[in-house]
């Protein structure tokens, strides 16, 4: 059964056009390239401007993927093709909830970027950036400076289902700008042309093509689908019944429900980013009302939310109400099928108890995600009062530290609108909120897009208010100095003070790079002394210049350490921080307490503190701290989540000191010492191959142990879901966990963790970043798989050896 049923009430309790108009914010989140003026987003600024320059074509622009910064075009082609569909269909909930404007802006600026991503009518980029490349880093958009690689398909070798989602995409959006741009609608036309032509005559995987993207997004459907999809966009916009005679004649190529070429077409799934099977069938039925395909949309209809299903088979559903179609993204799965049941709904090809459940159906779908489910949250972020606050997301969180999971704890920013991926299980769990566990944290444009079309939906059904979303200002300075006393003496007829400085970014809004900094240290100089009879020294400094001293003004004179030419930026240790000791020696005594730049440095050596008084400066602007006799530096703006201005390591690195011009002090033993490691980030937020950038220890010690294996099938292949719990005493320091098949299944491609594969015995190795597990800890890892005949699920585990009870 469904679980519980939404009524008219419940949905009038939601307010949907609010929802809305944060799901079409996360697009703006999501933007690429150089923004404009009317940026929304006040901690994201200009990121990759050069893509596409090893191709010797503009590529700038467009979305980021997900929490990651790749340009995927298969499931972007989705995202632009379902909200243009949504704006087609439900224009007036866009108007309702004030998000036309938006919306439109939005889907401008993608078709903008695949405009340029199709520079001829048969070559078309399918990805911008090697994933593993980009997933190395856990740093912001704008940071991100690895070389972006720029992949094609083209007459040579080509990709249909990739083409074919494409032309949809360019079809659907001529149909959205139709009124309001008819230029604009009609070179999206001519793409759209080009491109079905292309995919359609030039028949191909497009991960053939381009293997680096078969462990992100392979096509598991076939092109089929894509190539039906397309077509009957093609139809929509042009009135070529051509098109819709092409449809017509795919139908019967479609997924089928088992291998045979004889068997029913499917009728089972949802609407996503690869298999586009019940839209294309559901589509043929409104376009044509031929029972033909009315009678397979309502397999479908039947199968999601038929009290029996269809033929037997039902749909899959939690306790709390979630329809479930997969571990990874199940939120995205769900609403996508509410969005697709709602057009059902608006069809009219469905009788009216079907109509009814079926509207019931997504009303349940999309309150489920806005946080009436078993944990009272919302998955939809900054919607209701209790939302997901750590989301799978580099620019979001907000890092300087170069781990999900830390540097800070919480994040730094919201990012409203975006979907969280969701349980992970048919259990309604979400479990301890952690950033590496992408599998349920992380947010992506395709699961947008769904959500989106539904809540216009419902919109434009229920009304609702939007509330205004905040701009966000910075939660603590971005660029400082902290500072401590390494000590302070005399000499024979001198004194001195010596400072340890740390110049830190942890910028974020925006994150960016600090090229040309250097900092200011203001004392006094004594009654009856000379500048000339002043000294510096920098006994240990990652700053390339010698330290040096200038008049401010009067008695006033301050020490600059110049960092220009050393990048600062908030990417890691020792990345976002740059450390120089510096000693000032007097001619006579000197009170180093009484001078301007001593306020809030340390007296104690081991523990530097926010330096308010040490002003910063980028080139010659001055970005923080006070100058002498001016008013002091606000050090707590409002933030989203507050979190610490001390570093996780003030600790100098291992790099050889500068020169410095030798003086007459005797310099003071302060050994420098090593950085913390930096922790490894998980090598990619989509499933990956089997091979990870880094892994851990292949043995550990005995475990105690729980496994919970569930499984996606959808015939030939499946994803497998497996978490690993600590159910011992005793802290697990490192895994290897193993289990046999019972038939011919083989791991494809695996992700959080190293897998392997002899015979039936499957091996899976915990990476760097979740290899210790605490009492009562748990850790997911999947892989996907293959198969033929029957898929029974393995029946024993074992972790460090020690057999595992099964959940």
């Amino acid at each position: 059964m469904i679980g519980r049923l939404a009524t008219a009430d419940a949905a009038i309790s939601a307010n949907y056009a609010d929802a809305l108009s944060k799901a079409v914010w996360f697009y703006d989140a999501q933007r690429l390239g150089k923004l404009p003026a009317t940026n929304r987003v006040s901690w994201r600024g200009d990121s990759f401007l050069s893509d596409g320059a090893d191709a010797g074509i503009d590529l700038t622009g467009g979305f980021a993927d997900a929490g990651d910064t790749i340009k995927a075009t298969f499931p972007l082609a989705h995202t632009l093709t379902t909200l243009a569909w949504s704006y087609v269909d439900n224009s007036a909930g866009y108007s309702a909830a004030g998000q036309s404007s938006y919306l439109l802006s939005n889907l401008r600026w993608g078709m903008d970027w695949m405009i340029k991503a199709h520079p001829s009518a048969n070559r078309l980029v399918v990805e911008v950036g090697d994933p593993q490349a980009d997933h190395k880093l856990w740093a912001a958009a704008e940071l991100q400076t690895y070389p972006r690689k720029t992949y094609f398909i083209d007459s040579s070798c080509g990709g249909s289902e990739v083409a074919a989602s494409s032309a949809a995409a360019f079809a659907s959006a001529s149909l959205a700008f139709k009124a309001s741009d008819p230029t604009y609608s009609a070179t999206l036309l001519t793409h759209a042309k080009q491109l079905y032509t292309f995919a359609d005559t030039v028949r191909g995987k497009y991960t053939t093509c381009v293997p680096e993207m078969a462990a992100f997004y392979d096509s598991w459907s076939g092109y089929y689908d894509e190539l039906t999809w397309g077509a009957l966009w093609l139809y929509q916009a042009t009135g070529d019944s051509t098109y819709l005679t092409k449809a017509k004649s795919l139908y019967p190529s479609l997924p089928k429900t088992g291998q045979s070429s004889s068997d029913a077409i499917a009728y089972t799934g949802t609407y996503d980013w690869d298999d586009k099977t019940q839209a294309s069938i559901f589509m043929l039925a409104k376009l044509t009302k031929e029972q033909t395909y009315i009678d397979a949309a309502t397999r479908w209809a039947d199968w999601l939310t038929g009290p029996n299903g269809y033929n037997g088979a039902k749909a899959t559903y939690s306790p709390g109400g979630q329809v479930f179609h997969g571990p990874w993204g199940s939120n995205r799965y769900a609403t996508s099928s509410a969005m697709l049941a709602l057009a059902f709904v608006d069809s009219g090809i469905l009788d009216a108890t079907r109509n009814t459940r079926m509207h019931d159906f997504a009303v349940r779908q999309v309150n489920y995600v806005l946080g009436d489910n078993p944990i009272s949250t919302s998955y939809l972020i900054g919607y209701g009062s209790r939302y997901i606050q750590m989301p799978h997301h580099r620019s979001a969180h907000g890092p300087w530290g170069n781990n999900p999971d830390q540097d800070p704890v919480n994040n730094r920013h919201i990012i409203y609108g975006a979907l969280v991926g969701g349980p992970t299980s048919a259990n309604d769990e979400y479990g301890t909120e952690k950033r590496g566990e992408f599998q349920k944290s992380e947010v992506a444009i395709d699961y947008n897009a769904g959500v989106t079309g539904a809540l216009a939906r419902l919109a434009k059904e229920y009304g609702g208010t939007p509330s205004a979303i905040p701009t966000e200002t910075p939660d603590g300075p971005e660029m400082y100095v902290l500072a401590s006393l390494n000590q302070a003496g005399t000499g024979t007829g001198t004194s001195f003070f010596e400072i340890k400085a740390l110049l830190q970014n942890k910028s974020a809004w925006p994150a960016r790079a600090l090229k040309n900094g250097s900092y200011r240290y203001y004392f006094t100089l004594d009654a009856g002394y000379s500048a000339s009879q002043l000294s510096v020294v920098s006994n240990y400094t990652q700053c390339p210049t010698p330290p040096t001293i200038s008049q401010y003004s009067g008695n006033i004179y301050y020490v600059t350490i110049n960092c220009t030419g050393v990048t600062i930026a908030p990417t890691g240790q020792p990345d976002f921080t740059k450390e120089a000791q510096f000693r000032v020696t007097f001619p006579g005594p000197h009170d180093h307490t009484k001078d301007w730049s001593w306020s809030g440095v340390s007296a104690t050596q081991t523990s530097p503190t926010l330096a308010s008084n040490i002003q910063v400066f980028d080139g010659t602007t001055a970005i923080y701290g006070n100058a002498p006799g001016t008013a002091p530096t606000s050090a707590a703006p409002t933030s989203v989540a507050p979190t610490s201005v001390a570093p996780t390591s003030t600790r100098p690195t291992s790099a050889a000191p500068t020169s410095v011009v030798p003086t007459s002090v005797v310099p003071t033993s302060v050994v420098p010492t090593s950085v913390v490691p930096t922790s490894v980030v998980p090598t990619s937020t989509r499933p990956t191959t089997a091979v990870p950038t880094t892994a851990g220890p292949t043995t550990g010690t005995p475990a105690t142990c729980k496994v919970t294996y569930t499984m996606n099938d959808w015939g030939s292949g499946f994803t497998g879901a497996v978490t690993i719990a600590n159910t011992g005493t005793a802290t697990i320091n490192g895994w290897t966990l193993k289990f046999s098949f019972a038939g011919n299944q083989r791991v494809t491609q695996g992700w959080s963790a190293t897998w392997s594969q002899s015979g039936t015995a499957v091996t899976a190795t915990n990476l760097s970043w979740n290899g210790t597990l605490a009492p009562a800890a748990s850790t997911s890892i999947g892989f996907n798989g293959s198969y033929s005949g029957t898929n029974a699920k393995p029946t024993a585990f074992t972790l460090n050896g020690s057999a595992c009870s099964l959940g």
